[in-house]
């Protein structure tokens, strides 16, 4: 009778640890913002331009300065899983370099994006205030401003937009506290190659066909749950109960 006492009770903690709390459950808005910088990028420059050649490579990158991000999110917290259904983002960093066959042309330029993301969210709470999320999602990104005035394109600026497929990973630590939860977000979104064209004054077409763009974001932000109740913390409810390792004997037992 022990054993099964023991058996009973560690398996409802591990269920306790398992089962989303539906006490967290709940829609919730978020806004942030932080700082977003590019890794650098190799490029493809006008291979399809007449004055290179069909199908000419010419070794290119390109680097950035470090730039800003701000981020809003809508979505519902299910306990275990939080599922952002939608996430609106925008980043702008400047052209600082862009190299071609060694030669810098620093005449700088624009790399602003207009992101539309959805996520999947796992929370592992660590306390009855601090929250640890790990997760990723998938969307679209819109170089909405691609200006690219280095100085190496003829007329020197090139100006276009594109759009493209991006998946991103998510790490974060969430604050609880009443009314709002406060967090810290780590981003690394990949946007798959963004190519951009424009034909200059001669009637040359200009292309630069990135290859994917690796970008790291870090944000701080506040995040509101719509069925917070005053004096409440833990989105409007009260804590998930917490696993403890051990388990007690069941009152027959005692």
């Amino acid at each position: 009778m022990h054993k099964h006492g023991v058996f009973l009770s560690t398996a409802a903690a591990v269920a306790v640890l398992a089962a989303p709390g539906v006490a967290n459950a709940g829609w919730y808005g978020a806004l942030e913002a932080g700082v977003n910088w590019n890794e650098l990028t190799s490029v493809s420059t006008d291979d399809i331009d007449p004055v290179w050649g069909p199908g000419t490579y010419i070794p290119t990158f390109a680097t950035f300065d470090m730039g800003w991000a701000v981020l809003g999110t809508v979505g519902h917290d299910f306990g275990l899983i939080r599922w952002d259904i939608l996430e609106g983002g925008y980043r702008s960093n400047n052209l600082k370099d862009f190299n071609v066959l060694g030669g810098a042309n620093l005449g700088g330029g624009n790399f602003d994006e207009l992101s539309l993301m959805s996520n999947i969210n796992l929370d592992w709470d660590i306390s009855s205030h601090w929250t640890l999320s790990a997760g990723g999602g998938a969307g679209a990104d819109f170089i909405i401003n691609y200006d690219n005035n280095a100085g190496f394109h003829t007329p020197p600026t090139l100006h276009d937009d594109d759009v493209a497929f991006a998946w991103q990973l998510i790490a974060g630590v969430t604050f609880h506290s009443s009314p709002f939860d406060y967090f810290v977000n780590y981003r690394y979104m990949t946007v798959t190659s963004p190519t951009f064209t424009e034909y200059d004054g001669g009637g040359l077409l200009h292309d630069d066909s990135y290859s994917n763009v690796h970008e790291h974001t870090v944000t701080f932000g506040v995040r509101f749950y719509a069925d917070f109740r005053p004096g409440t913390t833990r989105r409007g409810a009260a804590p998930r109960a917490a696993f403890v390792l051990g388990a007690a004997p069941s009152p027959g037992n005692c």
